[in-house]
Formats: structure tokens, sequence, C-alpha cells
């Protein structure tokens, strides 16, 4: 597909249609007998829906700022005894994703954070990212190679710079006044 269509999403779905045709793409699905939404409830329960996640944020990263953020802030379980992943993590003064058993943890200065929910994960990621740089008075929100997802950041984590419309005000208002009361983090953030 990349070679005879360079210009192609490299979207399954995509791939599907355009090399099988419209009838062999719906046989798939009906084979396959799974919706998006079917894999995104599977997510922190299931290995291919939580390393789906993953790619998802990987895919965001890459696209809207053009970093390979995978390769490298994530150690995959499989190359954790390599002596270049070794080096990496041993050395590296930055938050990274490692391969556990099924899940992604947060690695720091040698020490794992266990977590067992991918967003969570990510979230605690970010977070550290931007404490990690503050410390050292780095550019505050920037990956080693200044690429600058602090918009990421802020829009994930503190749910700024959405749009606001009339409707939204009285969610806005709910969703502050939830804080407030100290109800678990996960009801009163917006969605990823």
């Amino acid at each position: 597909m990349a070679y005879k269509h360079p210009d192609e999403s490299s979207n399954v779905d995509v791939i599907l249609r355009k090399l099988r045709g419209e009838a062999y793409y719906d046989d798939y699905h009906a084979q396959m007998n799974m919706s998006p939404d079917a894999v995104m409830n599977q997510v922190n329960a299931n290995w291919l829906s939580t390393t789906l996640v993953l790619m998802l944020f990987d895919r965001y990263m890459n696209t809207y700022k053009g970093v390979n953020w995978r390769n490298g802030y994530v150690i995959e379980n499989a190359f954790l005894d390599e002596e270049d992943t070794y080096a990496k993590w041993t050395t590296t003064l930055e938050p990274l994703l490692v391969n556990v058993f099924s899940n992604y943890w947060l690695l720091f200065k040698g020490k794992v954070l266990p977590m067992n929910n991918i967003y969570t994960s990510l979230c605690v990621w970010m977070y550290m990212l931007r404490k990690t740089r503050r410390a050292a008075e780095l550019p505050e929100d920037c990956l080693f190679d200044n690429t600058y997802i602090g918009d990421v950041i802020d829009q994930i984590l503190l749910g700024k710079e959405q749009p606001r419309y009339g409707t939204q005000a009285d969610q806005e208002a709910q969703h502050l006044e939830r804080l407030k009361r100290g109800l678990p983090v996960s009801t009163t953030r917006y969605n990823i």
C-alpha cells in the first residue's frame, strides 16, 4: 500500500477499501464483529486495546507536533534488557513510560510507579515532564528535542483552550463544582 499509493492513509479501513473493495471491507468487519466502541471499552482490560490508546496518542503527537514520541519516551518490555535501552533509562533525567506486563508504568530516575490505567499513565507522564522541566529551569513543557507540548498538557490535564459555547457554560460550572467537592478525578475530567 505504501509503495503503490504513498499519499494514501495507512489506516486499516482505507487499505481494505482500496485493495479489497467495499464488499470485502464490510465482510472483514462482519467477521471480526468489532466496532471501535468495543475495542475502546476493553482498554486497561485487554493489552491490545491498551496499546491502541498508546499508538493513538503517538499518532496525535506525530501528526500535530511532528515528533516520534513513542520512540523517545516509551520502553517496550521486549527491549528492556538491551544495552542501548538500559543506558537510556539509567542516564536520562526525563520521565519515561515502560511496558511492564500488560500496562505502561512511569519510569523516572530508575524508579517505577506502577499504574494499571493507560490514561493515568499518560497524564502522570505529562505532569512529571512539566515538573522536571520546571525543577531543572529548562523551557517548560518541552520534550528533549524542544517540541512544545504545553497546549496538549493544558487541554488534556487541565481542560484549557477548549471552545466554549453557550451550552458549555453550565457544564463548565458543574465541572468546577465537582472539583471543589473533591470527587475522584476520573469523574471530573473531560474525556481525552
